[in-house]
């Protein structure tokens, strides 16, 4: 099957999109760009944010799904914790080319699915990596059968439930490849244009090492950089340990034995710590009272909030609003 090539120009918004229910405060305008840009090409579109810059005002928000490869074949190959943790190395590692590149590249993953990554920078910031595709370039079939046969040897899995979902995969010519490359460009400027009119200063705005991930260690073992990847996505959420082990497919003991070994912290201590790193950016960022970063940052009352806060940062949430309003932005939520 061959993606659609979108025409010249954006339509107006399809009707799937004005009628498809989305919570208000992600119903910004960055995630119905990147909405109808996936509906317009249909390839899928994702925005790995480097910088914390989609926290810093309603118009830039996003669903998770344009914030993660999850079509039904990323989806498999991140089944296990040894898939998860090799997608993430390999997005780590196309995060660096970028950054070093200071330009946008393609190529395949590690199981045969050809993606396009655009930086989103400006003034020597990168702000984050727009990847665009998941999808199988003509003529490239044989090469991504032979990267599922040694990935699966390596990792000991069945080639066969893969393959079956690469046969469903939307097929491109480099000719189209070279068209959506183009469409993404657009985006690109599109999203820098947002975020001037949205107000922000880019010179605060900065990123680490390539990745969102930014406490992740070299020295940490597969499973637990797959649940540090699966907190700094989903914080904002009700999680438990018994969730992360669930998606992870292990027991959630194991788990939390392992991450307290190699990072020094419980899980629940860990998740407290990137919750209320993203508390300080949005009350630094002084666009949001402290009831509304308690919430958005997935406490479920502010008395609770109020102390986990004191306890990590030595002051309360309205403390620091005093002190930092208006102040430099920090990066992306990582634990203090």
């Amino acid at each position: 099957m061959t993606a659609r090539r979108p025409g010249p120009g954006f339509p107006a918004l399809p009707d799937g999109i004005a009628q498809r229910a989305i919570p208000g405060d992600l119903n910004s305008v960055f995630n119905q760009l990147l909405e109808l840009t996936a509906q317009r090409t249909g390839l899928k579109i994702l925005f790995e944010d480097l910088s914390g810059i989609t926290l810093d005002h309603p118009d830039l928000r996003l669903e998770p799904r344009f914030r993660v490869h999850d079509c039904a074949f990323c989806t498999l190959a991140k089944s296990t914790a040894e898939g998860h943790a090799a997608c993430i190395r390999n997005k780590l590692a196309v995060n660096r080319r970028v950054r070093r590149r200071n330009g946008g590249l393609g190529g395949q993953c590690r199981l045969g699915l050809t993606d396009l990554a655009e930086p989103l920078a400006r003034h020597g910031r990168l702000l984050g990596v727009f990847y665009f595709g998941s999808v199988v370039v003509c003529g490239t079939e044989v090469v991504a059968k032979a990267n599922i046969y040694r990935q699966c040897r390596r990792l000991r899995q069945a080639p066969e439930p893969y393959l079956r979902i690469l046969e469903t995969v939307p097929r491109v010519t480099v000719e189209e490849l070279g068209h959506h490359q183009r469409t993404l460009m657009l985006v690109r400027e599109l999203s820098l244009r947002l975020i001037e009119a949205c107000g922000l200063n880019i010179l605060t705005y900065s990123s680490a090492s390539g990745s969102q991930f930014m406490g992740l260690q070299r020295k940490l073992a597969p499973l637990v950089r797959a649940g540090i990847e699966f907190i700094q996505h989903r914080y904002a959420e009700a999680l438990t340990l018994a969730d992360a082990a669930d998606s992870l497919g292990c027991h959630p003991d194991h788990l939390g034995r392992l991450f307290k070994a190699q990072t020094g912290l419980g899980f629940h201590q860990y998740l407290l710590r990137v919750r209320v790193a993203c508390a300080r950016r949005l009350l630094q960022s002084g666009r949001f009272n402290i009831s509304q970063v308690c919430y958005q940052v997935g406490f479920q009352d502010q008395s609770h909030f109020g102390r986990v806060f004191r306890r990590l940062s030595g002051c309360t949430p309205s403390q620091y609003l005093h002190q930092h309003r208006g102040g430099r932005n920090e990066g992306s939520p990582s634990p203090a």
